[in-house]
């Protein structure tokens, strides 16, 4: 199903499909989602290390989206790389997994649907020929999806947290060596990623959350402040309260 309709939140626009949550009920909140990304994640270190600042970059910037979807952002943040437990593993594809273990689980589709698409993982999923099973997920454009890839683009791989002009200089490396489909792949993401955060910056110097950019703007959007953004990251309030993470990095479980 191709289809698009507006949001009803007013905070942005969705693309997808009819996809469901099984009838029982999911707890989405911070406090779950990252405890199922510790049960997840725990064994592979690099990658907890990577999700907990992840998180603690959505806490962040969590002023940048609707209060009411404050606690999905940073839940979101925690369980978006959860499809690379190796108890997930299906497709071979961490977000397309991650979201359909979500749905298993009866997580609201939404959360499933951010995870599935986050940091432009359509055009990942494209070489991979996995663009059909990952539209059965409705994608979401707006604020909440922008701050998901700040946060994801702003944490390095074992944590650290590092400027947007880093993060892809590390993805490019790691990588340098897979199918050049997959890497081409990868850097096609960089200008709508590089455009995503610049958004964010935007909306905290005060564009507020429900500024929407359509997507054939997507590239070109707020061309004043990508270079701000290339070089630097967004520093400020720890966000404790919303990641659950004490200012020493350690997350709180």
């Amino acid at each position: 199903m191709t289809d698009s309709s507006t949001d009803p939140t007013g905070n942005g626009h969705r693309h997808g499909s009819a996809i469901s949550s099984p009838p029982h009920q999911f707890d989405a909140t911070i406090a779950t989602a990252r405890s199922i990304a510790y049960l997840l994640l725990a064994p592979l270190p690099a990658r907890w290390a990577h999700t907990g600042a992840v998180a603690a970059q959505a806490g962040k910037i969590a002023s940048t989206v609707a209060s009411s979807d404050r606690g999905l952002l940073v839940a979101a943040a925690w369980l978006h790389d959860i499809g690379y437990s190796p108890l997930l593993i299906d497709s071979g594809f961490h977000p397309l997994d991650g979201a359909l273990h979500l749905i298993r689980a009866g997580a609201p589709v939404r959360l499933a649907a951010l995870v599935a698409h986050h940091s432009e993982a359509r055009l990942l999923a494209q070489p991979r020929g996995l663009v059909d099973a990952l539209d059965e997920f409705p994608r979401e454009d707006g604020p909440v999806t922008d701050a998901l890839a700040y946060a994801d683009m702003t944490a390095g791989p074992t944590g650290e947290i590092i400027s947007v002009a880093q993060r892809f200089a590390d993805i490019r490396e790691r990588h340098a060596d897979e199918r050049p489909d997959l890497f081409a792949a990868r850097r096609r993401r960089e200008p709508r990623l590089l455009a995503a955060t610049a958004r964010v910056a935007l909306r905290q110097r005060g564009c507020g959350p429900q500024m929407y950019v359509p997507e054939s703007a997507r590239d070109l959007a707020c061309a004043g402040s990508v270079a701000m953004i290339h070089g630097t990251t967004i520093h400020g309030a720890t966000g404790d309260n919303m990641t659950g993470r004490g200012t020493t990095g350690r997350a709180n479980l």
